[in-house]
């Protein structure tokens, strides 16, 4: 199956889902799934890289082990980054009202068959 089918699957389990982008560690969109805009989706894939990139670095600074997750509850929306690979994350953008929990959940899902297609 290809990435962007994953995805749009991935996409289709959660209702209150904006979009999902999965990106390389330069914050370059590999592939999406979207119902909002897809360059806005692609911007917050590559922001949303940075963000998990540095607590990475802070984490490595304290020698801690990786980040699992972040999650970000902004006034309209809710972010969750995974990573996938060292090389690859994902980023799902939800309704503010979104469950966080299915999310997550969903993304623990389909992250072995993400890591395949991209390892």
């Amino acid at each position: 199956m290809s990435l962007n089918a994953l995805l749009r699957n991935l996409l289709g389990e959660l209702p209150d889902a904006l979009g999902v982008v999965l990106a390389d560690w330069e914050g370059e969109a590999v592939a999406h799934a979207a119902r909002m805009d897809d360059f806005e989706l692609k911007v917050f894939g590559a922001h949303h890289g940075i963000i998990l990139d540095s607590l990475r670095q802070a984490a490595a600074r304290l020698g801690e082990p990786g980040v699992e997750e972040v999650a970000i509850h902004a006034d309209n929306r809710l972010i969750l980054v995974m990573p996938v690979t060292e090389e690859y994350f994902i980023v799902l953008t939800l309704e503010s009202e979104g469950l966080l929990a299915r999310a997550r959940h969903v993304l623990q899902a389909y992250a072995p068959q993400l890591h395949e297609e991209v390892a």
